[in-house]
């Protein structure tokens, strides 16, 4: 007989704590350990997927206390905070100490005693995804533009995911995050970003879609077209969206789990 079971190597390792540079206010910082994509879940037109959020959340995160947005390259860390031990209980205490404490139990009780209470005090820093709207546009004009862009990209994805559905049905957002003037005057921010490096063409070509300008997405995607010109999968299903005049975020698969099979 055989059971099923998910097969993934995302690990995170211990946060490191921060200092944060407007506030002086200590946070905690996720780290990963190691991240292999678990392989499930629906991409869309956009590029925004679940595993954006886990990457961005260990490079930029807001401080919870002042809600600035911090990057991690800028920031010195003051130090790693250890896992919390498992509580020793008074029989395993005495056979640690009768037998030096072979697994460590006694050694880690310890090292968390020493652990500064300010830095077991420190907040959990907060998700792109958690900061207000307005905080992220107006901190986004005083950044250099790839980090604009990095941040705008992210405003992207949050002013589609009133769009966006769930595996259980349900949207992602009830009511969209941004007015559609914001979400218009981002989207075209962003795609300034992107030609001035022309880079990302698959999402300029999709900004261009969402905000009404077909023709110049059509002409954009025709240069994904193969060898004889033509356009194949995906693309082919993207300027039908756009010569129909659709501007709805749109799904472009959905990946099922990877898994393997584990004998008894």
């Amino acid at each position: 007989m055989f059971a099923l079971i998910h097969i993934t190597m995302t690990r995170f390792a211990p946060p490191a704590v921060y200092k944060c540079p407007s506030c002086g206010n200590l946070l905690t910082w996720a780290r990963l350990a190691s991240f292999r994509p678990m392989g499930a879940g629906t991409k869309w037109s956009d590029g925004g997927e679940a595993e954006n959020g886990l990457v961005a959340m260990c490079l930029v995160i807001g401080c919870p206390g002042c809600s600035t947005i911090l990057w991690r390259e800028d920031c010195d860390s003051v130090g790693t905070l250890p896992r919390k031990p498992s509580e020793v209980g008074p029989l395993a205490r005495v056979i640690a100490r009768w037998n030096g404490d072979k697994h460590g139990l006694l050694a880690a009780e310890q090292t968390w005693r020493d652990v500064p209470v300010e830095w077991k005090d420190a907040q959990r820093g907060r998700p792109l995804r958690n900061l207000t709207v307005d905080s992220k546009i107006k901190q986004a004009r005083a950044l250099s533009p790839p980090r604009e862009l990095y941040l705008r990209r992210h405003i992207w994805w949050l002013s589609n995911d009133h769009e966006r559905v769930l595996d259980d049905g349900t949207r992602c957002r009830r009511e969209p995050a941004l007015s559609n003037i914001a979400r218009e005057e981002n989207m075209r921010r962003l795609l300034e970003l992107l030609e001035a490096i022309d880079d990302a063409p698959m999402h300029r070509i999709e900004l261009l879609r969402m905000l009404g300008r077909f023709d110049e997405s059509v002409a954009l995607l025709k240069y994904t077209a193969t060898p004889i010109g033509r356009l194949v999968g995906k693309n082919l299903e993207i300027e039908a969206w756009a010569s129909a005049g659709d501007t709805s975020l749109k799904v472009m698969s959905v990946r099922t789990s990877h898994r393997g099979r584990l004998g008894d």
